[in-house]
């Protein structure tokens, strides 16, 4: 990925939500893990990958997101305000 990802750390959210997000995103979204390792969120396999990662007991338990377009990371950070994408 390119140095001009913008890059959203998020807290702790219910996990379908989450998904929610992540569906309402148009670019690639990128988890990265402690390591530095880039899972793409978009992609239902890796997602699957991703998620066991960062989930405890059925909540997203945060993690480190990256993503290639500036709408998305304004998006995913409002969720993680707000609990919710749309804005009001």
């Amino acid at each position: 990925m390119a140095d001009s990802s913008k890059k959203v750390v998020l807290s702790e959210a219910e996990l379908a939500e989450f998904v929610k997000a992540l569906d309402s995103c148009t670019g690639r979204v990128f988890l990265v893990t402690d390591e530095g390792d880039k899972i793409n969120m978009k992609s239902q396999l890796c997602r699957m990958i991703g998620i066991h990662h960062v989930i405890a007991g059925g909540t997203f338990s945060g993690g480190k997101l990256e993503c290639e377009n500036t709408e998305d990371a304004n998006r995913l950070f409002r969720f993680n305000l707000y609990g919710t994408t749309e804005t009001k």
